[in-house]
């Protein structure tokens, strides 16, 4: 979701595990450009590189995680939106740890 496909070596047999992937959401009082912004603030907040925002979501890399947020607006009541956060990553527990760096700064 709005980063580009890249070709990679094929894995070895010890790196042949698919990355693990951990994931929240909540819905929030605001529209969905102040939560892209407040997404954009916390990649940046915890040093998130190779930022990109497609349509509703914004995404980045670290050395070992993929990160997208993701911003969904209530069809219901406009004024409420949906953040979803995604992390995969072949770092389980450096996953987990992303993730709740991500929850802080948002």
């Amino acid at each position: 979701m709005g980063l580009p496909a890249v070709a990679q070596p094929l894995p070895s047999e010890a790196t042949s595990q698919p990355p693990g992937v951990y994931y929240s959401w909540r819905d929030l009082a605001t529209e969905p450009a102040e939560c892209l912004a407040r997404s954009q603030q916390a990649l940046n907040a915890v040093d998130i590189g190779d930022i990109q925002q497609v349509d509703n979501s914004i995404a980045g890399r670290t050395e070992d995680s993929t990160v997208v947020f993701v911003c969904i607006p209530n069809q219901a009541n406009p004024a409420i939106t949906t953040v979803m956060v995604i992390i995969a990553g072949q770092d389980d527990q450096a996953s987990l740890d992303l993730r709740s760096d991500l929850q802080a700064a948002f």
